[in-house]
């Protein structure tokens, strides 16, 4: 994945929180479609970016800095980090403390939230290492934090014998709980399954929802950064799961349950499994 789409992603969040912020503002909105365009690999010339607000110029420079970065050190997130670490320290940090005061607003809520996901997103776990993990007692703490936090009722069944799994657990509870919020969301707040089963040298995990089902389009997209077909998500949740569930040797796949609904199946490493 190029970084070029977090970038005019953040672009317009950006742009989003500091027209709330500021109010209208004609050389700014001038100065966000030039950075836009040199995004895109278009030319600017000096004379214009010298026009830019401090905000602007300073993005600018973050993206810069993020886009050498691949080459140097062969790590093509590099870019994708360094601009939300920019974002997350720069812009989601004042906000976050104008979003407490009352004149904050609806809007500007909406603004912050949508940057903290993007900031969630481009989190990266460093330094934990997948190891021996009892998946049982993970996926009952992450279930359990889900229903507490949204109300939407989960019910979990796993096999009396314990199913060790190589996992790097926060990282893996990050994943999962990004799918069950997905299985929340379309199941309309109905109760959400979450099946572990033995396979050999392996454990299969399934969510499933009884909403409407992957359409086929959505079944071919879904990994797709950006793509969704709820205008209220950002449209990152599958994708962020299956980059972090591969990063531990662990495969996502969707299909639709029979009589309705949607299953995400996460395949995961067996520690102590037999073929």
């Amino acid at each position: 994945m190029t970084w070029l789409p977090w970038v005019l992603v953040a672009l317009l969040v950006v742009v989003v929180i500091i027209l709330l912020t500021r109010g209208g503002d004609g050389r700014l909105g001038r100065a966000v479609e030039r950075l836009v365009r040199e995004a895109e690999g278009a030319g600017v010339s000096a004379a214009a970016q010298a026009e830019d607000p401090p905000e602007v110029a300073k993005l600018r420079a973050a993206i810069s800095r993020g886009a050498g970065r691949p080459s140097e050190a062969g790590d093509p997130d590099a870019a994708i980090r360094g601009l939300f670490r920019y974002l997350e320290e720069a812009v989601l940090a004042p906000l976050q403390a104008a979003r407490a005061r009352p004149e904050g607003g609806a809007r500007l809520d909406d603004a912050t939230n949508a940057l903290e996901d993007l900031a969630f997103f481009a989190k990266d776990r460093k330094g934990e290492v997948p190891g021996t993990e009892n998946l049982g007692a993970i996926v009952q703490a992450v279930t359990r934090e889900f229903a507490l936090d949204t109300g939407v009722p989960v019910k979990f069944s796993a096999p009396a014998e314990v199913l060790a799994a190589h996992v790097a657990p926060e990282a893996f509870k990050d994943a999962l709980y990004l799918l069950l919020a997905n299985a929340g969301r379309f199941g309309k707040g109905s109760t959400v399954e979450v099946v572990a089963e033995s396979a050999g040298d392996r454990v299969k995990l399934f969510v499933r929802d009884r909403g409407p089902g992957f359409t086929p389009d959505a079944l071919y997209r879904a990994f797709e950064p950006f793509w969704t077909t709820d205008r209220d998500a950002l449209g990152l949740g599958l994708t962020h799961a299956r980059k972090v569930l591969a990063k531990q040797d662990a495969t996502l796949t969707l299909r639709n349950r029979e009589g309705g609904g949607a299953e995400v199946e996460i395949l995961l490493r067996r520690v102590g499994g037999t073929r």
